[in-house]
């Protein structure tokens, strides 16, 4: 089977991560995956890549040439169905299913909550309920488009974690940051904008950090930067920026903290419970169907206090060594990309069986 991919940017994030970890899984079991993207480098795609992948840009996400292109590529490679993997490229990719060029499959990575209004996400619901195949990551991101029409083949296809791999990584020398070694260590790894909560986050890792005699550390970057910075001044709190040894990070802390007010199913907390950090989640019902309560602290994310509370229960209850911990790595020592790639597989057999 030959698989186009298509997504706006290859720099690292939850998609484009997820992108990497299907192109592997599929072509270990035999298909051929070629990838167009807008914004990437050459250094992002990997060496043994199997297709092509090939830059559409240059260009704006919204500039009417990445249709064309993606047409033209489309075309040359000819495969059996086309995956979108980001909004812009939803757009992209409909339109040229509404022309009939392609059998396309969306992939929902979101709930209901991510998304506000435009032109765009209202133009992507119009084209997504045509679509010959949805695959989404938890079962709220189904019922999205449930309720907006959908009514062709879905799979729940949760995203795939090397486990092992992740176990195996070296443990980072947290003295590098600044930091001290031996503390307790709490992290939040993750985008620094308003849905990820992060300003409240940093402050709770700070003030739980303090009660217990440890210390933080904050993984990311974006809008709400300065304002995280403000949150966690004088305080044995770390900002690390984006880094590409995360997993290493993750291996040298105790407890990871999610505590955003909506979800898919977040990167970070397979990784960190494949690392075998304790987890601290928010209470948000996507984070409710991914773990239960033998696995995470649930906290209210909308209450600072609460978020300080379920960092200090965590750490209480020995942080790496606490029961929830085992029982969380277990949930992902079946996500491997093989895996997924496998589930992937069948997916589009099956989209492509029930014809258009």
């Amino acid at each position: 089977m030959r698989v186009t991919f298509c997504i706006s940017n290859l720099v690292a994030g939850g998609a484009e991560r997820q992108l990497h970890y299907a192109v592997a899984g599929l072509e270990a079991h035999g298909a051929t995956v070629d990838v167009a993207f807008v914004e990437g480098l050459e250094s992002m795609v990997p060496t043994a890549a199997r297709g092509q992948w090939f830059r559409l840009g240059p260009l704006d996400n919204r500039d009417p040439r990445l249709l064309l292109r993606l047409r033209r590529f489309v075309r040359q490679r000819r495969p059996d169905l086309v995956q979108s993997w980001s909004v812009q490229q939803d757009v992209v990719a409909g339109l040229l299913h509404a022309y009939g060029d392609l059998a396309w499959v969306l992939r929902e990575p979101n709930s209901s909550g991510m998304y506000g209004g435009g032109w765009r996400v209202a133009l992507r619901d119009r084209l997504a309920r045509r679509a010959d195949g949805i695959v989404a990551n938890s079962n709220a991101g189904l019922a999205h488009w449930r309720a907006r029409g959908h009514r062709g083949p879905q799979a729940l296809i949760r995203n795939a974690v090397p486990a092992r791999t992740i176990a195996a990584a070296p443990r980072a020398d947290l003295a590098a940051l600044g930091l001290r070694r031996g503390l307790p260590t709490v992290a939040f790894v993750g985008r620094f904008e308003p849905e990820k909560n992060v300003v409240a986050t940093a402050r709770a890792i700070a003030r739980a950090a303090a009660m217990a005699g440890g210390q933080g550390v904050l993984v990311g970057g974006g809008s709400e930067l300065r304002a995280v910075e403000a949150a966690v001044a004088g305080a044995p709190v770390a900002i690390a920026g984006f880094r590409d040894d995360v997993w290493s990070l993750l291996g040298a802390t105790d407890v990871v903290v999610l505590a955003s007010f909506t979800e898919g199913e977040p990167n970070v907390l397979l990784e960190a419970a494949a690392a075998g950090c304790a987890i601290v989640a928010a209470d948000i019902a996507p984070l409710r169907e991914m773990l239960a309560e033998d696995q995470t602290v649930f906290v209210d994310p909308a209450s600072e206090d609460d978020i300080v509370r379920g960092i200090s229960r965590a750490l209480a209850d020995g942080g790496r060594r606490s029961p929830r911990v085992q029982v969380a790595q277990a949930m992902v020592v079946d996500r491997e990309p093989a895996a997924i790639g496998l589930r992937y597989l069948e997916f589009y057999e099956k989209v492509l069986r029930s014809g258009r």
